[in-house]
């Protein structure tokens, strides 16, 4: 079996477990629905049709790129999927308490790939187009960069993961076939540790898609699985790993478990279905019950089953068949099982779904809790729910049952390779005896600002947690050891604290030469507690445990050779005080055939011999012995930082072990924190430093944009009485002082010259700068459909807010509210009224109508209808809604306007 022992993530809504778990438990729908304004920001052309929904991430175009040794230019080229993978492995290992594991063989197994939306990717729409050298070697790099292929060998490199690395492709099951191989690949025993997942980011993440009747892809934007309103999946960006280690090893080694798999099974549909996409039951089927048999499990003890769960109409009826007919074949209880799917809380994360799935499944173990189901109201009247195993939770509900908490996962892939985990809750763990308390914490970084930001977090930690213990070897033992560092002291968590924020960061740079003096009668134990502290010595001085220390023989050799160097040392003068000579010692036979005999080798470094320092690769001989004393100064005076080895305490090792790792060297903090009783637990996790890397095609606008771009601007200056020059393309109209009676005139003269509607609305929270207002008009006079225009004019009417405006000189009052006047569904009468006089003109104007008084033919607050085609009463509905708001704040305006002109009139204005 193997133990899930460390996992991060970054999900649409959640990047730590506690967050996610709120999501799901509170039924979260984290899927984002793209405002006009965002489309046109990405580019987004608008279709018939369009579906603008994705569950994002937040900052994919930043990424450390020096924690991981890359180069900016590197980093830009590199997708963002292979980027954002590498920093999960590293929070995964760091979770895992791995992060600096030298010696331990670590593997990789990935995957890193888009379907859903197959044109938005990084290396088609950013770096091609961003252009650059066309040679070879940096169409290698861009390759290198950006497929699949490399995702995992880039974690091994980076991270120095010395196990088997590759990536795994086999669509939507990929990370969930990626668990199954790393798993092959520890009970094989070719790994110790592997790390397993996969990333899915489409770029853009601003985007959509084009409903077709029939496709998997969701009408509405919502994914609702196993639902009666059910009509298919939307997409999602995300990126998860975990930290996988054979049961057994992992329970030895006391690490801490957040789950065991108890087994999988994989197999394919092969050809027995009606089309190579097409689901088959019977291949889902086979999949749940070799997993079952690989598991040992009966099916009658599963309490919760992670499904596939895409939403669509006739695939979840499959998919809910197969279940029941696995699950049939092991009992016949009813609705003890709980259905569940992720994809209903963040959408189709595509390759990267069956990770999410087994994330989730994970936190359910562990909370003992049945989180509902998404979006769910009613069950599809094609799922033969009554009398079946299964049941659709609808709120929250504990665990039912005493016995070891199990959960089956399934994941099933485009082409017929389905996957499926059987899960078993972690096993309670005796804590570690605890003969003393922890008294130093390490903590290091890769840059100064990093190493403030998590002394601040641990600081606060501190403050809150139960067991300093477990946080300091957490901490020390999982972190990494970074160039720049600071050792906190203290036996109590305020203690730590106070210690944290008054402690001085060092950098380490590269590790010290030490050289350590082994004194007469040093012990192998005591040797062996100095190497326990991993510190690897530049050179020695002493005799045989020094030259034990040095590699020139086996320390148990050495420990032979020295206790008779100490029989020799007594027998230095008779029973009456008189010194004799060396060759009459008894001992003296028996010393020179245990020299003779004992298994030398060239010393791997320098050792101080008596008078000189032999350098690495010197043998000793019986005619070095015995070596005559050791000048003055020793090792320091040959330029080594110097510690003489003796037995050390619980506080005097911890001292001597900050003392040196401040120094660069790289210290085994467990063997340091042996006896302290901590385990490992959550911590803050490494704050990376990212700044943006990013590379985009240079934004070319046709001239038919930089004229009414132009034309914008200057209408802008115009009206509000500013240089153009101060009119950014991208300035907000009210930062530069706009409101809507002097914008009225503005919009008065785009439509008079571009012949287009554009409404106060639009100007104030869609269009409102410039470049937004000149891509708008741009669209409107091309003719395109806009965002949302596919989708039911009740929800255009239920989204059409009037912003609050303020009259000029009166900040005490609103001139016009966001609820707008109740007004009945009457034609909006035309009246002309004197044009409000603008500031700053150089010629007069003549009095136009405002633009709030339309034309019969131009309303523009939704989408037009169709042509052909029934009418439904409630199109009719919001329309006459849209036209009773668009009139109300005609009216106010109007109100306004005829108030100013009075007073105009009668001698107020100037």
């Amino acid at each position: 079996m193997i133990a899930v022992v460390g996992l991060a993530f970054r999900l649409p809504g959640a990047d730590h477990p506690g967050q996610f778990w709120h999501n799901i438990r509170h039924g979260v729908n984290s899927v984002r629905r793209f405002s006009s304004a965002e489309l046109d920001a990405a580019g987004v052309k608008r279709t018939p049709g369009l579906v603008a929904v994705s569950g994002t991430l937040d900052g994919v175009a930043d990424f450390d790129a020096g924690f991981f040794g890359m180069s900016p230019a590197e980093a830009a080229r590199t997708d963002p999927q292979h980027r954002l993978f590498l920093e999960t492995c590293y929070q995964a290992l760091a979770d895992g308490g791995y992060a600096s594991s030298p010696g331990t063989r670590i593997g990789v197994v990935a995957g890193a790939s888009y379907h859903l939306y197959p044109l938005h990717n990084y290396l088609l729409n950013n770096v091609l187009p961003a252009g650059g050298p066309d040679d070879t070697v940096s169409t290698l790099q861009s390759a290198i960069g950006n497929h699949p292929d490399f995702v995992a060998t880039r974690v091994a490199y980076r991270l120095g993961l010395t196990g088997p690395a590759f990536s795994v492709l086999s669509g939507c099951s990929t990370s969930a076939m990626a668990v199954h191989l790393a798993s092959q690949s520890l009970l094989t025993g070719e790994s110790d540790l592997m790390l397993a997942g996969a990333a899915s980011v489409h770029i853009p993440q601003v985007t959509g898609y084009t409903y077709v009747k029939g496709s998997i892809l969701s009408k509405t934007g919502v994914c609702r699985p196993f639902d009666a309103a059910a009509d298919g999946t939307v997409g999602g960006n995300g990126v998860a790993a975990v930290l996988l280690k054979r049961l057994d090893r992992a329970l030895a080694d006391g690490d801490r478990i957040h789950a065991v798999i108890r087994g999988v099974g994989v197999v394919n549909d092969g050809a027995d279905k009606r089309a190579y996409a097409a689901p088959s039951a019977a291949g889902q089927t086979r999949a749940l019950l070799r997993g079952l048999e690989v598991a040992g499990v009966d099916a009658g003890d599963i309490g919760y089953l992670e499904t596939h769960g895409t939403g669509t109409l006739k695939g979840d009826p499959i998919e809910f068949d197969a279940a029941v007919a696995a699950y049939r074949e092991h009992t016949g209880r009813v609705a003890y099982c709980a259905l569940g799917s992720t994809k209903a809380n963040i959408g189709h994360l595509d390759s990267c779904s069956g990770m999410a799935s087994l994330i989730k499944a994970i936190l359910v173990l562990q909370r003992a809790e049945i989180p509902p189901l998404a979006n769910f109201t009613r069950p599809n009247p094609a799922l033969a729910l009554d009398g079946s195993p299964f049941r659709i939770p609808l709120a929250a509900e504990p665990w039912a049952g005493t016995g070891p908490r199990l959960a089956g996962l399934t994941s099933l892939g485009v082409g017929g390779t389905n996957v499926h985990l059987v899960l078993e809750q972690a096993p309670v763990l005796a804590r570690p005896r605890r003969s003393r308390a922890a008294g130093v914490l390490p903590v290091s970084a890769h840059t100064p600002a990093a190493l403030t930001e998590l002394t601040s977090a641990l600081a606060a930690r501190l403050g809150v947690t139960d067991d300093v213990a477990d946080l300091v070897w957490s901490v020390a033992v999982g972190q990494g050891q970074h160039r720049y560092r600071v050792a906190a002291t203290g036996s109590t968590a305020a203690e730590l604290a106070a210690s944290l924020a008054d402690a001085t960061a060092v950098e380490a740079g590269e590790p010290p030469r030490i050289g350590l003096v082994v004194p007469a009668g040093t012990t192998a134990e005591t040797c062996a507690q100095w190497t326990k502290l991993g510190i690897e010595p530049a050179a020695v001085a002493g005799e045989f445990m020094a030259l034990g220390m040095a590699g020139a023989l086996p320390m148990a050799a050495a420990g032979q050779l020295a206790a008779l160097r100490t029989s020799l040392d007594a027998e230095r003068t008779d029973t009456d005080g008189m010194l004799v000579p060396l060759g009459d010692r008894p001992s003296l036979p028996a010393f020179r055939a245990a020299f003779d005999a004992a298994p030398w080798q060239p010393a791997r470094i320098p050792v101080l011999w008596g008078t000189g320092l032999r350098a690495a690769g010197w043998t000793p001989s019986w005619a070095d012995w015995p070596a005559p004393p050791a000048p003055g100064g020793g090792l320091a005076a040959a330029g080594y930082e110097t510690f003489t080895v003796r037995p050390l305490t619980g506080p005097e090792l911890e001292r001597t072990a900050a003392e040196l790792w401040s120094r660069g060297a790289a210290v085994d903090w467990a063997a340091v924190l042996a006896g302290t009783g901590g385990t490992r637990t959550d911590i803050p996790p490494y704050p990376f430093q990212r700044r943006r890397h990013w590379l985009a095609p240079e934004h070319k606008e046709t001239p038919m944009q930089v004229q009414v771009l132009d034309r914008i601007r200057e209408l802008t200056g115009r009206h509000l009485g500013c240089p153009v020059s101060e009119v950014g393309p991208d300035t907000a109209f009210t930062s530069l002082g706009a409101d809507s009676l002097v914008m009225v005139n503005m919009v008065r003269d785009l439509e008079r010259e571009f012949a287009v509607k554009v409404s106060m609305r639009e100007l104030f929270e869609e269009a409102d700068s410039p470049r937004g207002l000149a891509t708008l008009i741009e669209t409107r006079m091309a003719g395109l459909p806009e965002a949302g225009a596919g989708e039911p004019s009740a929800a255009l009417a239920a989204r059409v807010v009037v912003p609050a405006q303020r009259v000029p000189g009166s900040a005490d009052r609103t001139a016009l509210r966001s609820e707008a006047p109740s007004v009945p569904a009457v034609p909006v009468p035309v009246v002309a009224v004197p044009a409000v006089p603008e500031p700053q003109v150089a010629a007069p104007q003549a009095a136009t109508p405002p633009v709030f008084v339309p034309k019969t033919s131009a309303l523009p607050v939704s989408a037009p209808l169709a042509s052909g085609g029934p009418v439904t009463r409630a199109e009719i509905e919001a329309l006459a809604e849209e036209i009773r708001q668009v009139t109300g704040r005609q009216l106010s305006l109007m109100a306004e306007m005829s108030g100013l002109v009075a007073r105009f009139a009668a001698g107020e204005g100037r």
